[in-house]
């Protein structure tokens, strides 16, 4: 959304038509921080950018320019309001891991990470490359979009892992800097029609190649997360369901795609999972004073397999935990046969070689 409407505003800055691209960036940062905040944060370093480039190049560096983007800037700072009340309460946000340089160079070179380490791993390395081709002049990058890359890198090296609560804060602009980055490359025109062509075909190749390797990949998560969620049909309307995920073991390229996946028991089958996140501020979902704070939210849906050199609590350690009387049922995600447990309070209602639902018996 934020990508559309910049798009648009530029258009309409190209046109001249100076209340169209104005009520742009003041109507569309607004619904852009209600679709997702970080969104509106990109959007109004991208309209930063193009704002810097656009007042410097026509006036220079002198008050004129510097009030023109003041007063640009002033046509995003509807949704403060919004973000002012909704953060008047907490203060309990956590803020830390300024300039991590070694987990930020990790995030671009995760920029591309799906499920295939060399793949990925190069595919965002080449970026990195031809963007670093641009920066010593070796091929044409476009200056309003140089600009607006070298805004993002720079709030990218400034801004922390966690920022008020709002954990992969940096992470979040890594890919976005890369795509800002090759945006903004174009061949010289010393270079001719016919290598221009074959740059063309070659990037075209890469997104082709990258969409199905993508594709691929979400039909087999896909496939992957169904057979889990199979167990949704064995969960009662309305239940309490204590959900413990045993993530991959050892921790993989792709990471686990199952530690959230419980919370489809909320939308599909109106039961309370304890699989929502809890932070300061961002949580909108309130939960009963009743149920014990422990497993009341995410951070305690996930559990390690015996012999998984991982941070979590053992599964046996969590089943015993588990507070019997304010849940009715059990899930257990990724966890197979031979590590289910075999508590009494608990009955097996449904199980495959992933997943399993036990129902607690009444005391």
């Amino acid at each position: 959304m934020a990508l559309l409407i910049f798009g648009l505003v530029l258009r309409y800055q190209r046109l001249e038509h100076s209340r169209t691209w104005r009520l742009l960036i003041l109507l569309g940062s607004v619904a852009i921080y209600f679709a997702h905040v970080f969104g509106w944060v990109f959007f109004a370093l991208m309209v930063a950018g193009n704002s810097l480039y656009r007042h410097f190049r026509h006036y220079g560096l002198n008050w004129p320019a510097v009030r023109g983007i003041i007063s640009e800037g002033l046509l995003l700072c509807l949704p403060l309001v919004f973000i002012a009340v909704w953060r008047s309460a907490d203060s309990g946000g956590e803020t830390s891991a300024y300039f991590d340089v070694f987990n930020k160079w990790g995030w671009i070179d995760s920029s591309l990470r799906d499920r295939w380490v060399q793949l990925d791993g190069q595919s965002a390395l080449g970026c990195v490359g031809l963007i670093i081709l641009g920066l010593v002049g070796a091929v044409r990058m476009n200056p309003r979009l140089l600009t607006i890359f070298a805004l993002l890198a720079g709030f990218y090296l400034f801004i922390p892992f966690a920022f008020h609560g709002l954990i992969y804060a940096d992470m979040r602009i890594a890919p976005l800097v890369l795509a800002i980055g090759i945006a903004a490359l174009a061949p010289r025109a010393i270079m001719g029609k016919r290598v221009a062509a074959m740059l063309a075909i070659t990037a075209l190749v890469f997104v082709c190649v990258r969409t199905a390797a993508t594709t691929y990949s979400y039909v087999l998560t896909s496939n992957d997360q169904e057979n889990y969620l199979l167990a949704l049909d064995h969960i009662p309307e309305g239940s309490r369901v204590a959900a413990l995920a045993a993530p991959d073991c050892p921790r993989g390229w792709s990471g686990s795609r199952i530690t959230s996946l419980a919370s489809m028991a909320i939308v599909r089958r109106d039961a309370f999972v304890n699989a929502q996140f809890e932070m300061p501020g961002a949580q909108l979902v309130a939960v009963s004073r009743s149920m014990p704070r422990e497993f009341a939210y995410g951070t305690g849906s996930l559990a390690r397999l015996p012999h998984c050199d991982r941070p979590e609590p053992k599964l046996a350690e969590r089943i015993v935990q588990i507070p019997y009387e304010a849940f009715d049922h059990v899930w257990l995600l990724g966890v197979g046969p031979s590590d289910r447990p075999t508590d009494p309070r608990l009955r097996l209602v449904w199980s495959n070689d992933q997943s399993s639902v036990y129902a607690i018996a009444a005391e």
